[in-house]
């Protein structure tokens, strides 16, 4: 008889081997990722739940204030004041969220509505709580840039 010949049992058995090795490293995986979600899950919580004071924009001094906050994420401000209003809010560090579009929209909505009274972008809660009380931070404590 010709043609092709049977697999070979060590053939079949090295293919096994390789797909239980992917599953496992799979399996891996998804634990630590899941792991990493209920240890983080506490700061984002608190991050979600942040209450932002009402400041008075009209009342803080004309000037450029640095403000910060660490939680899930890290927030290091400049909040630019001129005749009352907030002029400009520049991030000099944001360690944990590399994406500026979210940034932008908070930053965009403070100084259009000249107030830290807005809700949360959609899908960036956390992110933006945690601009927010970078910015209030600076405008109440008004520490100098």
């Amino acid at each position: 008889m010709s043609g092709t010949p049977a697999p070979t049992g060590r053939k079949r058995g090295g293919l096994m081997k390789v797909l239980i090795g992917v599953g496992v490293a799979f399996l891996i995986l998804v634990l630590a990722f899941g792991v990493m979600v209920l240890i983080t899950e506490g700061q984002r919580r608190e991050d979600r739940n942040l209450v932002i004071a009402d400041v008075d924009f009209s009342q803080v001094p004309d000037g450029t204030y640095r403000g910060s906050y660490a939680g899930w994420n890290q927030f290091d401000v400049l909040v630019t004041v001129a005749g009352g209003t907030v002029t400009d809010i520049k991030i000099a560090e944001d360690s944990r969220n590399p994406s500026t579009a979210v940034t932008d929209e908070v930053v965009g909505l403070i100084v259009s509505g000249q107030s830290l009274d807005l809700d949360a972008v959609s899908g960036a809660t956390v992110t933006t709580n945690a601009l927010l009380k970078a910015v209030e931070q600076a405008l109440v404590e008004q520490r100098a840039e």
